[in-house]
């Protein structure tokens, strides 16, 4: 069956991108691009080559193996997310403190680099997206960019060891301390940043994919569960890794290659979760992304290209404004973000000026992010459990 779903898709998707391209003159499949009654066969192509591809999607779905209902992919997918959100947030929960201490950055120096990896996290995620919906599909671009990831990882982890990469070398009642070289941990960040980032759109709706439109149900739960896990991977190493780097090693009073290191192989179980499900996976060929098209629309509707809107249809048009008009919702969001992620920048700088113990138990300065995943995993069976049935009920 594998072999079977596979061969159409390699075999229909040539057809597809034709058809595709001639129906749209590269704008989305859907659209009525000439709505005073012209030939619509090539969307109709479109629509029966998508129709033969989803049909045996849909057969392979049914014929993969399922555990208490669910894919036997599933487990396997959610392993991935908590291995690398550990990675993540373990490597970002210690971040200000080996820039500011070890690197020895200025506060506004170590803030800038934060954001600004912080901010390329989250905007690498529409390269990811493009890659997976236009190219090579969701399954290669999570693989290539988790190695990409690894590699950020690697090198944070391996120049964190300051003997190996010293920048200056100091010594203090008799204990020597290394500062490392800065490249080392831009390049680093920055392998990160496309990796995690890259990831991220394609993750959870791979997951989504394994499910049948029938189980609804399911994939509620499993979009459930694969947010626990984001949260789960995020209170351990929120908790684990400030105590990693407080450790001695290598004859210094700090431990960051452990602090690195740890994040990086929970990296690699990370690879290798998702790999091992492999033949096990629906792997749904790239079939458009609608980022283009709708940047398409925007620019000739700034520029007043009137030919050009024509030909993307007045329902297409329509469309794209009312899809501006709702994102004029979200223009407050940046805002409370960009106050949310102090908590791992200037917060964590006033926090180390603060006397961390609470009787005998002490916080460190970079634990304190804790708070925020494990208020998350008591909040999300509550919901699950009592506040959406009970909004179901109500209607």
């Amino acid at each position: 069956m594998s072999h079977n779903y596979t061969k159409l898709c390699d075999e229909k998707m040539p057809e597809f991108n034709n058809a595709y391209e001639d129906s749209n003159n590269g704008g989305l499949i859907d659209q009525d691009y000439l709505n005073n009654g012209a030939d619509f066969e090539n969307e109709n192509a479109v629509s029966r080559v998508e129709d033969d591809i989803n049909e045996e999607i849909t057969v392979k779905k049914q014929s993969i193996y399922r555990v208490l209902g669910y894919p036997i992919s599933i487990p396997f997918i959610i392993s991935n997310e908590f291995c690398e959100r550990f990675s993540y947030y373990g490597m970002r929960t210690v971040l200000m403190i080996y820039l500011t201490e070890k690197l020895m950055m200025s506060t506004d120096e170590a803030t800038t680099w934060y954001h600004e990896f912080i901010a390329l996290c989250y905007t690498t995620p529409l390269l990811g997206a493009l890659i997976a919906d236009v190219r090579i599909g969701k399954f290669l671009t999570i693989l290539i960019l988790s190695l990409v990831y690894l590699c950020g990882n690697a090198v944070m982890a391996l120049t964190s060891i300051g003997a190996w990469f010293p920048a200056s070398v100091s010594t203090e009642s008799g204990v020597t301390s290394y500062q490392p070289m800065v490249w080392g941990p831009l390049l680093g960040l920055h392998l990160i940043a496309l990796g995690t980032g890259g990831i991220k759109p394609c993750v959870s709706s791979f997951g989504g994919d394994q499910f049948l439109k029938s189980e609804s149900a399911r994939l509620q739960r499993y979009f459930s569960m694969f947010y626990f896990s984001i949260n789960s991977g995020a209170m351990a190493a929120t908790f684990l890794t400030p105590e990693l780097r407080s450790m001695s090693c290598m004859g210094e009073t700090t431990c960051f290659p452990l602090a690195f290191g740890v994040p990086a192989l929970f990296m690699v179980l990370a690879v290798i979760a998702f790999v091992s499900a492999s033949s096990w996976y629906v792997k749904v060929p790239p079939m458009g992304n609608p980022i283009i098209d709708v940047t398409r629309v925007t620019w000739a509707m700034v520029l007043k290209k009137e030919t050009q809107l024509k030909d993307f249809g007045k329902n297409k048009v329509d469309e794209v404004r009312q899809l501006w008009r709702v994102l004029a919702v979200f223009i407050p969001l940046p805002f409370f973000w960009a106050i949310y992620d102090q908590q791992g920048s200037r917060w964590v700088v006033q926090a180390n000026r603060m006397n961390g113990k609470i009787g005998d138990i002490e916080i460190k300065p970079d634990q304190m992010q804790v708070v925020n995943p494990l208020l998350v995993l008591c909040l999300i069976p509550f919901f699950d459990a009592v506040v959406y049935p009970l909004f179901k009920k109500i209607g």
